[in-house]
């Protein structure tokens, strides 16, 4: 068993796969971490979850190597149950009425909103349909029992789309930054929610591509600085 594999999903271990080639070098120690891939000097890490929790990492592998971060989002998903009745297995298939899309990955990047623009790292977006595995745990939620989800598998990848800067990112989704707005005018430039907006008015903030320059009753007023 190769170190950092024996709790991995499908999902992690097909997008390993997919970015190794017959050069490179699976789950290599650089200093006190381990990275998924080193391939021709390129560290490439695989993260399915959020991205809480690894901007230590990332800025510790920043200093001297070229980071590629690559993030699936699931444009759809199909949820298989599974449960287990008088020793009869039992699945059903549905589809999720969830919709993933790229612009999800800011809901991500307020986690390392000062790296985003780091020469050393790039972000690539990965869009997939999935297949969610669950199964019925009469364990969880005090013993009432539950649905709890196994893993992710991929089945097919729709299209790949990599930010190498912040203002890639505002290219990608089609952005035109005014010279002043707040989050509200954004969501509505964006056509997305104002959680959204909001979030990504945190990561331009703190990627010093705008500053606040005043407030309008509770929303604060930004102004680009680049």
């Amino acid at each position: 068993m190769v170190i950092g594999t024996l709790n991995e999903g499908p999902l992690h271990s097909f997008l390993k796969d997919y970015y190794s080639s017959k050069n490179s070098k699976i789950e290599v120690s650089v200093g006190k971490y381990v990275v998924d891939i080193i391939s021709n000097g390129v560290i490439y890490e695989i993260q399915t979850g959020t991205f809480s929790g690894l901007s230590q990492k990332l800025n510790v592998l920043l200093q001297d190597h070229y980071v590629v971060l690559v993030h699936p989002i699931a444009a759809s998903s199909m949820i298989s149950k599974k449960t287990i009745l008088d020793d009869k297995t039992k699945f059903v298939l549905r589809r999720s009425p969830k919709k993933g899309e790229f612009s999800d990955i800011i809901k991500e990047l307020i986690y390392i909103p000062k790296l985003i623009n780091h020469p050393n790292l790039s972000i690539e977006v990965v869009i997939i349909d999935e297949q969610i595995n669950r199964i019925y745990d009469t364990k969880i939620r005090r013993k009432k029992g539950g649905w709890r989800t196994i893993n992710r598998q991929l089945k097919n990848i729709i299209d790949i789309k990599r930010i190498n800067s912040i203002q890639e990112l505002l290219k990608i989704i089609s952005l035109d930054l005014p010279d002043t707005f707040d989050t509200k005018q954004l969501s509505i430039l964006m056509g997305k929610p104002l959680s959204i907006s909001q979030k990504l008015a945190y990561c331009l903030c703190e990627a010093s591509v705008t500053k606040v320059v005043g407030k309008k009753g509770n929303s604060k007023i930004y102004s680009r600085i680049i």
